[in-house]
């Protein structure tokens, strides 16, 4: 069974079709795309955010997909980070 990710990267990103085609051979992938802006990150917007998916995520998982475990991986312009 494929493990389940949640793929949260700015929507700027010009390579996110090659990777979300490359997780998706291994992975069960869901992405979400968000606008990167000062206000954004200044009030900490984002990462309100990924807790807040994180717990919707595992909530499901532990209701829906009981055998599958969900990691949550934000992609930045530095590369991969995983939360």
């Amino acid at each position: 069974m494929k493990q389940r990710l949640l793929f949260i990267c700015p929507s700027f990103n010009n390579y996110e079709n090659k990777i979300l085609a490359a997780l998706d051979k291994k992975f069960l992938v869901d992405t979400i795309f968000y606008e990167e802006t000062e206000i954004f990150n200044i009030y900490g917007i984002k990462k309100i955010l990924v807790v807040l998916f994180r717990l919707l995520f595992q909530l499901t998982s532990l209701n829906l997909f009981e055998s599958i475990k969900i990691s949550i991986y934000r992609l930045g312009a530095k590369g991969s980070v995983k939360n």
